[in-house]
């Protein structure tokens, strides 16, 4: 296994937001290499499900007031809300599930 050095690799995945592919591409190897050397070095796999927020620094509760707001209070729909985000729409959606945001009713045409 080649080792990646500790301090660029935990930077990249804490502070950056890498997930292990962007990582894989940074350093130029493969996904089970970046796996092997977050075992090594102790690097806590950080929680699915919250790299919207992390991507965007916020905590739990202000990821789901924006969001809130944004489909709620804005009307904004879920590709409106991806493309404001840039994210895709499964990330949205997901994430309105998780944090408990409750769906509007689809509107008759």
């Amino acid at each position: 296994m080649r080792r990646l050095p500790k301090d660029e690799l935990y930077h990249l995945y804490v502070h950056e937001f890498y997930t292990y592919q962007d990582l894989a591409k940074h350093f130029r190897c493969s996904t089970e290499t970046i796996r092997l050397n977050m075992e090594l070095y102790n690097i806590p796999r950080l929680k699915k499900g919250n790299q919207l927020a992390r991507k965007m620094k916020l905590n739990e509760s202000e990821l789901r007031q924006l969001l809130n707001d944004l489909y709620w209070k804005d009307k904004m729909t879920i590709i409106e809300i991806a493309e404001f985000l840039e994210t895709n729409q499964f990330t949205i959606w997901s994430n309105l599930k998780r944090l408990g945001i409750k769906r509007r009713h689809a509107r008759k045409r």
